[in-house]
């Protein structure tokens, strides 16, 4: 699974999947995920991320660090960072100009693999690499909830 645990909406959504891949995978079973890690917040004009460009396109995102706000009695506190991508179409002579918003969640590698553990899974591998978190859990017994 690659970022995409960052695009669910809302703690209880990570314990949901998570939950749902620890009773999926009989134990022995190995689970690989990563995501970006978000919980180091930047500022000013380092917000600014330049994504890709080519002679006809220009891809830059914004990033906002949102207040922590949640109503989740679920154990991981996390944040929002909302991404605001900005593409650059040479079209002709002129730049057209799209944009679009999301959020996604920070997930604190500590707290999320401290989740994982909680469903019954042992961390196998863990490491980072250009800003991704990459982690390699394993399912034990028969736990699957906190």
């Amino acid at each position: 699974m690659g970022d995409t645990i960052t695009h669910l909406e809302s703690a209880d959504q990570v314990h949901s999947l998570l939950q749902q891949v620890a009773t999926t995978l009989k134990p022995g079973g190995n689970f690989l995920m990563s995501w970006r890690d978000l919980s180091t917040p930047l500022h000013g004009s380092d917000r600014f991320l330049p994504v890709r460009a080519t002679d006809s396109q220009i891809m830059t995102c914004f990033l906002e660090w949102q207040p922590i706000t949640t109503t989740s009695k679920r154990p991981l506190d996390f944040g929002v960072v909302s991404v605001t991508e900005l593409i650059h179409r040479k079209q002709g002579a002129d730049w057209d100009l799209a944009k679009s918003s999301y959020n996604k969640l920070i997930l604190p590698d500590q707290k999320l693999t401290s989740v994982g553990n909680s469903y019954g899974f042992a961390l196998l591998h863990g490491s980072s690499c250009r800003g991704m978190l990459l982690k390699g859990w394993m399912r034990l017994g028969d736990q699957v909830s906190p």
